[in-house]
């Protein structure tokens, strides 16, 4: 019922995001104003202190080993009410610091205590390589401490002297000061680099945009503002203008509200911004402004209304620099013969107008709950010239497994299309052998 779709028709890939977008645990009155890493992060940053991970983003977070994972329905029905009274529990032990009750804690968690010690031992190892650089503090999660296969142990039996460190008397963080130094911004282009903008930090490419879209992003911890730089190309008659318009009609689309489009001049140039927030209550500001036939849009996303129109997003918006045009791709005409792509094993050929790449996104979206059962390949190739996109998808049964329902494969696959924002399907065509 919360997921707004029949039983049956729930997937391992949506009740995977159910869980990750209800993992927060209700607000208190005494909570911090940001969590306790970002807090730290950001006293580290503001001393302009050498700040690294002890671990990659994969072994917190790694979506592609989750939907891999059985679709745990036991999980997804007891979630809330075990995970927030376990996670109350946990807060409880760790004020009281009270390390042997947070091993015992996590020992009840028998399912995750391999992945646990896998990461330990990872974090010994770069915890030896990281202090033989310079004198460092170092955070991690408490679970991560005691046990024969804990860091404390592994370390010393790396030869380091463990000791512990108890406060005598906690902090309030609102009264704990510390001399911030001014963080400075870093100017960076896009992909093809016809522009730039500031951001607080380094950008970084987004792994599958749309089709045809450059897409990077930066991340603030400290402010919890996401900054997004995209462009594209447009080809055909349409006037950038009305391009931009109907770019932003389809970022409305699935949002909860959205602000009307307003026009305004950004340094002689005509621009478009608009307001828009989430089911999640993320809010967003996105500007988007014609450089020849390139798209240039900049937007902000923050869970914090306000920060739509803060120095910082003001800053974001107004540091765009142009600086070059772009030029379109020379069109694939009937004069200029088309490429051919082909597969002699499974014996099919296709012919593009240029030369098709892997297309990760698609690939996702072509995915199914029984993926394990299938080879599934995926090549595109976007024509910028007339807004054309051109998919080949090839899916394999892999040994073991016989198709059994054809047009039910069909179905799954032309759903899944008609979920993503702004596809409509006018007609389908289907050629078996």
């Amino acid at each position: 019922k919360e997921l707004g779709i029949a039983a049956e028709a729930i997937t391992q890939r949506r009740a995977w995001m159910y869980l990750q977008d209800h993992a927060d645990l209700p607000v208190r009155k005494d909570d911090m104003p940001e969590a306790m890493d970002v807090y730290l992060y950001t006293i580290a940053r503001s001393k302009q202190k050498v700040v690294t991970g002890i671990e990659d983003l994969k072994d917190q977070f790694d979506p592609a080993e989750e939907m891999k994972t059985a679709l745990d329905a036991e999980r997804l029905l007891k979630h809330n009410r075990h995970e927030i009274g376990y996670y109350e529990d946990l807060v409880r032990v760790y004020v009281a610091q009270d390390l042997n009750r947070v091993e015992k804690m996590t020992a009840s968690d028998t399912a995750g205590i391999e992945e646990l010690v896998r990461r330990n031992r990872k974090m010994a190892r770069r915890l030896d390589s990281l202090m033989a650089l310079r004198p460092t503090f170092f955070t991690m999660g408490a679970a991560h401490l005691p046990g024969t296969d804990g860091v404390i142990s592994l370390l010393r039996a790396r030869g380091f002297t463990v000791e512990p460190v108890l406060g005598g008397r906690k902090v309030d963080p609102s009264d704990y000061h510390f001399e911030r130094t001014q963080i400075g911004w870093v100017r960076s282009q896009n992909d093809s680099a016809s522009f730039s903008v500031e951001t607080p930090g380094a950008i970084a490419p987004v792994g599958t945009p749309p089709p045809g879209m450059s897409m990077s992003v930066h991340a603030d911890v400290h402010t919890e503002i996401a900054y997004f730089l995209m462009d594209f190309l447009v080809g055909g008659d349409d006037p950038i203008d009305s391009v931009i318009v109907q770019r932003f009609a389809l970022l409305r689309q699935g949002k909860k509200k959205a602000g009307p489009v307003r026009h305004l001049l950004v340094n002689g140039r005509s621009a478009y911004e608009m307001l828009m927030e989430d089911e999640e209550k993320t809010h967003y500001r996105v500007r988007g402004i014609g450089n020849g036939p390139e798209v240039i849009l900049l937007m902000i996303g923050t869970q914090d209304e306000r920060e739509l129109k803060s120095a910082d997003a003001e800053r974001f918006f107004g540091s765009l620099k142009i600086l070059r045009t772009r030029s379109l791709p020379l069109a694939a005409t009937s004069n200029e013969p088309w490429q051919d792509y082909s597969d002699s094993t499974r014996g099919y050929g296709v012919q593009f107008p240029g030369a098709p790449e892997k297309d990760a996104d698609m690939l996702q979206q072509l995915r199914a709950a029984d993926a394990g059962s299938w080879r599934v390949e995926t090549r595109s190739w976007f024509d910028a010239t007339n807004s054309r996109f051109y998919v080949l998808a090839v899916r394999e049964t892999l040994p073991g497994y016989i198709i059994t329902d054809p047009n039910s494969i069909i179905e799954e696959a032309v759903t899944n299309l008609k979920a993503r924002p702004g596809i409509s399907i006018t007609n389908i065509d289907t050629v078996r052998r």
